[in-house]
């Protein structure tokens, strides 16, 4: 899936293969009891999700996330994210 953030070109997997993607599970289970989720964490489920981007960095690199601005870009990738997650999970459900 292809979206823009901050005017900016990102891919997120369409496929999440289950080695690679399991620790987001965990941090999902966390989230659902209204956890707060570290920044560590956060950044964890997003390398990896996002395949691509237009941004500084590398995705798959957790340090590349650094340097994001918060409210522009590290939050609506965030957001991105979870909702490409939720999307996801709906449709294995079919």
């Amino acid at each position: 899936m292809e979206t823009t953030i901050n005017g900016k070109r990102v891919v997120l997997r369409d496929v999440l293969l289950a080695k690679d993607a399991w620790p987001i599970m965990d941090i999902a289970r966390h989230a659902a009891k209204g956890d707060i989720i570290r920044y560590e964490d956060e950044v964890e489920s997003m390398r990896r999700v996002i395949e691509s981007w237009d941004m500084p960095g590398d995705p798959a690199d957790a340090a590349s996330y650094d340097g994001l601005d918060l409210f522009r870009e590290f939050g609506p990738l965030s957001n991105a994210v979870a909702q490409h997650l939720g999307s996801m999970l709906g449709q294995s459900k079919n």
